[in-house]
């Protein structure tokens, strides 16, 4: 899948019109504890390779039937908590245009580097931690956590920002 949401494959007709290469885009749809999330399967199979194998986004979206309206078609659960995926998703598709990654909470920052640590979001991952860089808050306890795994070179260059 190319960015904007085209797609290798040819695109459909209906009459006259025509379905737009770059703003059209697939739609996935995620259960995480039983909350249904519907979004755009373009930043995840642009930003995790692993992702997108993990969850075998690419066949989903080869399925014949795929994109089908009933939101539990084709649903993949993440077997993730909720709070999490939802911190993850504020930084991948923010609600405004305007918005930068501003997590404001301990719990969001750590779901968010553990998630993008955990999918492989290395982009994401470094856009976090380059934020986290330019805040004076948290570092120190957010780089403990076990499930963010930040290098010791990193660590200790945010380390120095703190100080």
């Amino acid at each position: 899948m190319e960015a904007g949401g085209s797609s290798t494959q040819s695109i459909p007709h209906v009459g006259s019109l025509q379905i737009d290469e770059d703003h059209h885009w697939e739609l996935v749809t995620f259960i995480v504890e039983n909350h249904v999330f519907r979004l755009p399967v373009h930043r995840f199979i642009e930003e995790s390779e692993t992702f997108t194998k993990l969850y075998g986004l690419d066949e989903l979206l080869a399925l014949p039937a795929h994109g089908q309206s009933h939101p539990l078609f084709n649903a993949i659960e993440l077997k993730v908590d909720i709070r999490d995926f939802r911190a993850f998703l504020k930084v991948l598709y923010p609600r405004r245009r305007t918005e930068s990654v501003s997590p404001t909470t301990y719990d969001e920052w750590v779901s968010i580097l553990k998630l993008s640590t955990q999918w492989h979001f290395n982009k994401l991952r470094k856009e976090v931690i380059a934020a986290l860089a330019t805040r004076n808050v948290f570092v120190h306890t957010i780089l403990a956590h076990q499930d963010v795994k930040v290098s010791p070179i990193t660590s200790d260059a945010l380390g120095q920002v703190r100080q």
